[in-house]
């Protein structure tokens, strides 16, 4: 026979988890729409909650890491709550190689000779509720070390933007 009919809304089931984790992940990333395609996975991927909940307005604690194929190492702790959805804390990304970086920079800047590592830092929150989703970034610290490219005028946005910058 026919399945019964379901309310559109249905409460979430009870879950309350002590602790939950992952270790020694591997997550493969492919961006098709970058010229040329942009491929690298994480490996050595961690992460852990604690008090984890569906219960409404409980929210515990996480954390994570894990190493890029393309040298980055990254870093995320914080709180994440499942009912409402929410989660925030910060970010750590260090050792980024810009020239392996390329391809995705590639609509921006010149990157034929780009090289040198980026580091980063931010605080973040994410929220969903009701269908929609916020993301808001705070306090955000980029440093570059060793950073150069070889301008050839190809007129790519960033290059432009940092050659009226600076000229």
């Amino acid at each position: 026979g026919p399945a019964p009919a379901v309310p559109e809304t249905l409460a979430p089931a009870r879950l309350w988890a002590q602790q939950v984790g992952l270790r020694e992940g591997r997550l493969l990333v492919q961006d098709a729409s970058v010229p040329g395609g942009f491929k690298t996975g994480f490996d050595a991927l961690t992460w852990q909650a604690q008090d984890l909940s569906t219960l409404p307005g409980l929210q515990g604690r996480h954390r994570g890491s894990a190493r890029s194929e393309i040298g980055a190492s990254v870093h995320v702790a914080g709180t994440l709550a499942l009912n409402p959805v929410a989660a925030g804390g910060t970010l750590a990304l260090d050792g980024l190689s810009l020239a392996r970086l390329a391809p995705l920079l590639k609509p921006w800047l010149d990157t034929r000779d780009l090289s040198g590592q980026a580091a980063a830092t931010l605080a973040y929150q994410v929220d969903a509720r009701e269908g929609h989703t916020s993301l808001k970034l705070t306090d955000v610290d980029v440093q570059g070390q060793g950073l150069a490219w070889q301008d050839r005028g190809a007129g790519a946005p960033l290059t432009a933007m940092v050659q009226r910058l600076f000229a």
